[in-house]
């Protein structure tokens, strides 16, 4: 730095000058009378400080500081760089003026689809803020997108479907964000919510006391069950055949249809296989009907406790006014043996029914063949009105043959396929595709199989082996654990209310609850005897009781939360077959009305209707 002589008695000081452009032509600017050299005039000017100089000290005047805003280059040399940024000046102009035309728009069109909505709402990208046909508008970055078509795999925020789902979720926002937010919430501590949870105490909205008391009372009316039945009633009373046992039973959720399946005798059904045992199985669904006349004559009937027998002289006393009346969409499987039989729901619209069976046949080498067949097919009683044009689809009507024996089927509703119990190993079948793979057994006999609630995972009960959890999401060596102590398993239950627990029963008599994450058995009810059958049993839609017939053909009940033993109902004959079991299924709203508890027993060609009255 260097004294400029042209001043008088007050030194002026300045920075050196900046290098000149590599042309070698600097160019200058003028500012405060001072000359800074700059690249082409855009180098940032330096501030000047100027002041008072003495021998003994500098004392410097205000400082005066760059605004960008105010300081605008020029050019002497010519008008290239005013059009340019005159040009650059006018175009920020236009598109602020668009940006704010645009944002004007955006709140015209929301206030006029939404009226009720106040404007400091965050907007969200929509259809509706676009004079574009076929792109969407988003009013935070001023962009248009394109509209795609709603298929897999595209983008999030481009289809139509998900422009919905993002307009749901704001007005979701804007619900919460209006309502009064209440920063002083007192929570109670930890003790006295789990002291009022044990006594059925808490908040309104969980209705804790109500849970109870209405656990309370269903589990006093399944331990008051009586042996004896409070009527009777004929399967098919009007067909002619002779039912030889019931091998199948389910009821749906409301509690208006019974699925069966009845085991019907050669000789009555068919004249071509006289002189053997049953040979074909009869697929039929009752639909539960409520009488009120009848159930108020039966109810005046019970309180005079006169006349409580039917025309044979046993106790009948329907309070309920039930109906079990046959549909007319029944069909046969006129192979010999049932195998496994589960109800399938396949979508929305559609229930199907899936079941495996075997026959045996000799060849013309005089050998026994057996051929075991695993058949899809529809249910029109659990068929919406939506579905039943298209309930003569292929996939809804499938059938697969195989010479290899089978032992179990199962349905997986999560991701629709099928898994098939073989000989040595498990097969899942893709129905849509018509692709499949085998999972590992370890060579033993798939006894029972189940998937769980979200498709990943199918649990395998083997005989002389653990159970064990196989986990379909891996490309091989699917075996993730096994549950000690479950050989042999012949029936398994998903929870669909506690995804995390499954229910087993195998020919060792336990019945026990499985956490799947630990492998670890959580309750055990007792009471259960089998040493060698597949028997059958029963979890109502609640899941808050356990129905099971062992060896013996003796019904009992547990409950699912205590483990305790409610009810025994002996068999009234020996059991000498499969279909000799006592099947039994429960409900709390038979016929379609909440309270009416009963527990039903299929034996022979009857219904034994157990009424749980308080």
């Amino acid at each position: 730095m260097r004294k400029n002589p042209n001043r008088g008695g007050n030194n002026s000081w300045k920075t050196r000058d900046a290098p000149p452009h590599s042309s070698g032509q600097g160019q200058s600017n003028s500012y405060h009378g001072q000359n800074y050299g700059g690249l082409n005039g855009f180098r940032q000017t330096q501030p000047t400080t100027s002041g008072n100089y003495s021998r003994n000290r500098f004392q410097p005047n205000q400082v005066k500081r760059f605004k960008p805003n105010t300081w605008r280059p020029q050019n002497p040399n010519g008008n290239q760089r005013n059009r340019v940024t005159s040009e650059s000046s006018t175009n920020n102009q236009s598109n602020r003026q668009h940006y704010n035309n645009r944002r004007q728009h955006s709140l015209e069109t929301r206030n006029r689809y939404n009226p009720g909505q106040s404007q400091s709402q965050v907007q969200c990208r929509s259809e509706e803020f676009s004079d574009i046909p076929g792109f969407s508008y988003d009013p935070a970055t001023g962009k248009y997108f394109k509209i795609l078509p709603n298929a897999p795999g595209q983008p999030y925020g481009s289809t139509r479907n998900d422009l919905a789902k993002i307009q749901k979720a704001h007005e979701i926002e804007a619900k919460l964000q209006a309502q009064p937010v209440n920063s002083h919430i007192s929570i109670p501590p930890l003790t006295k919510m789990l002291q009022d949870l044990t006594l059925g105490v808490g908040p309104p909205g969980l209705n804790c006391a109500a849970k109870k008391m209405a656990n309370n009372v269903a589990k006093y009316r399944v331990s008051k069950t009586s042996v004896t039945p409070s009527y009777t009633v004929e399967v098919l009373p009007n067909f002619r055949e002779n039912i030889v046992g019931c091998e199948f039973l389910e009821v749906t959720g409301d509690g208006k249809t019974i699925v069966g399946c009845w085991a019907v005798d050669s000789q009555a059904h068919s004249a071509t296989n006289r002189g053997t045992s049953h040979q074909a199985s009869h697929i039929v669904c009752l639909g539960v009907e409520t009488d009120r006349d009848l159930a108020q004559h039966e109810s005046i009937k019970l309180d005079s406790g006169k006349n409580l027998v039917d025309s044979n002289g046993r106790y009948y006393c329907n309070t309920y006014g039930l109906k079990f009346i046959p549909k007319e969409h029944d069909f046969y499987m006129y192979d010999p043996a049932l195998v496994d039989m589960m109800i399938a729901p396949i979508d929305t619209e559609v229930t199907c029914l899936l079941y495996a069976s075997a026959n045996s046949h000799f060849n013309a080498n005089h050998q026994v063949v057996t051929t075991c067949n695993v058949y899809l097919k529809p249910i029109i009683e659990l068929t919406k009105d939506e579905g039943l044009a298209i309930v003569d689809s292929p996939i809804y009507n499938m059938h697969w043959s195989t010479r290899e024996a089978v032992w179990s089927c199962a349905w997986n509703e999560s991701k629709t396929s099928i898994g098939i119990g073989l000989e040595y190993c498990g097969l899942v079948i893709d129905p849509i595709s018509d692709s499949k793979f085998k999972v590992s057994s370890g060579n033993k006999n798939v006894l029972s199989q189940r998937f769980s609630t979200d498709g990943n995972l199918l649990y395998l009960g083997r005989r002389n082996a653990d159970m064990s959890s196989l986990d379909l999401r891996m490309s091989h060596h699917h075996t993730i654990g096994v549950f000690e102590d479950s050989a042999s398993t012949g029936w398994i239950h998903q929870m669909k209310h506690r995804s995390n627990y499954i229910l087993s029963e195998n020919m060792n008599g336990k019945i026990k609850l499985w956490d799947i994450r630990s492998f670890k058995c959580i309750e055990e009810f007792y009471g259960h005897k089998n040493s060698r059958h597949r028997l059958p049993c029963f979890v109502d839609p609640t899941e808050r009781f356990l129905f099971a017939v062992d060896e013996d053909g003796v019904s009992r009940g547990w409950s699912l939360t205590s483990t305790e033993l409610l009810c025994t109902i002996p068999c009234p004959r020996a059991v000498e077959s499969r279909a000799d079991f006592p099947r039994i299924i429960f409900s709390e709203n038979w016929g379609g009305i909440g309270g009416n508890s009963a527990i039903i027993l299929a034996v022979d060609n009857e219904l034994r209707i157990h009424e749980l009255l308080l």
